[in-house]
């Protein structure tokens, strides 16, 4: 928006120049009172509407192709927000934990440090669905994710692995403790009541946990060894 506001000045830059300058020649050219200088001042007078005509056309279409190219860019971050973020939970989705997971593991088994995949299944929760409705259980994901992030450390990647299914991965572990007071923090968060109005959910979730680089030498074996 700032670069469309930027070049739009084109005409205004142009006016500040013609206007002042062109009636003063053009008056001068008159006062003259020649055939020749009458004839130079309507000569004037046209250029100068040739040239502000011009730079009206020439301003509305930099202002249009710099308005195109800011929709494309934000059309592009769109498309790629939704190609890497679950729309309803607003965390990653898979596609980006996969690569997560695989640039922790290969820095893990660098720099000889350990860490933890934590995977969240909610219990039962088909059973909210078909008896609340789809609309109602959406809420209730999209407040379990918000739960188990508030839960996490400032470091850690919080996924939506799909359907009722979240990952963690807890990266430069210190010792198995911080692994376990994690995942206390979050079947707590999980479990308080959530109010949808006029009535109130409770859920529950089970965790399983597989440590890298001991349990698996890739994102789908670390993932499955969790399940």
């Amino acid at each position: 928006a700032g670069a469309v506001s930027t070049l739009s000045a084109v005409l205004p830059a142009l006016i500040g120049f013609v206007v002042p300058i062109m009636p003063v020649l053009t008056i001068k050219l008159i006062l003259a009172g020649t055939d020749v200088h009458y004839a130079m001042a309507v000569m004037t007078v046209l250029f100068s509407v040739m040239i502000l005509s011009a730079a009206h056309r020439l301003n509305d279409t930099i202002r249009e192709a710099l308005v195109m190219k800011h929709r494309q860019r934000v059309s592009n971050e769109i498309i790629e927000r939704q190609a890497t973020f679950d729309p309803l939970t607003d965390l990653p989705n898979r596609r980006m934990l996969m690569d997560r997971l695989k640039q922790d593991l290969s820095r893990a088994v660098r720099h000889n440090h350990l860490g933890a995949v934590l995977f969240l299944d909610l219990d039962d929760f088909k059973a909210i669905n078909d008896t609340l409705g789809h609309l109602r259980g959406d809420r209730v994901l999209a407040d379990v994710a918000k739960a188990i992030s508030q839960s996490c450390r400032d470091i850690d990647y919080t996924a939506r692995f799909g359907g009722d299914e979240f990952v963690v991965i807890m990266s430069h572990l210190n010792d198995h403790a911080e692994v376990y007071s994690v995942v206390e923090k979050i079947i707590a968060s999980v479990s308080r009541p959530m109010n949808l109005g006029e009535i109130d959910v409770q859920v529950t979730t089970s965790i399983g946990i597989s440590i890298y680089p001991n349990d698996g030498d890739s994102p789908s074996a670390l993932l499955k060894n969790a399940e």
